[in-house]
């Protein structure tokens, strides 16, 4: 019986410290940049609201008076994945996806890989090519 006293004791002091363990979204939230295999600039901007803000070199896409970018992740596939969408924002109807997988090294750096084709699913970033691949550092 002082097993299980002690057992419920631990249990109720170490489970806030559980709660309060960082989620794969509250660590994705911030700015990244990175530069890919072909020596371009890039970079991701993902808010607490779920909009978002994408860099390709000179590009930028992020909120317009026509459209917004919402991200999403899928944290319960492995790899996990992020969802870039488009979204009119006359209607909210979808214009078009974006799917990537992604990995947390650390706090500051996160390794992505783009899946073109989402009923694809690799096991790795390191199974996609050179070019489609990119370690980012938060900003």
């Amino acid at each position: 019986m002082r097993l299980v006293k002690r057992l419920l004791i631990l249990i109720t002091v170490m489970a806030p410290l559980f709660a309060h363990a960082a989620s794969p979204n509250s660590t994705l939230i911030g700015k990244w940049s990175g530069v890919d295999s072909e020596g371009i600039k890039g970079g991701f901007s993902f808010n607490a609201d779920g909009s978002a803000e994408m860099i390709a070199g000179s590009d930028v896409y992020n909120e317009t008076s026509e459209y917004k970018l919402m991200w999403e992740t899928e944290t319960d596939s492995k790899p996990m994945r992020i969802i870039l969408t488009m979204k009119n924002k006359s209607d909210n109807s979808t214009i078009s996806k974006f799917y990537m997988i992604f990995e947390i090294v650390n706090k500051d750096k996160i390794r992505l890989g783009i899946v073109e084709d989402p009923k694809r699913n690799p096991t790795s970033i390191d199974a996609l090519s050179e070019s489609d691949r990119i370690t980012m550092k938060r900003k």
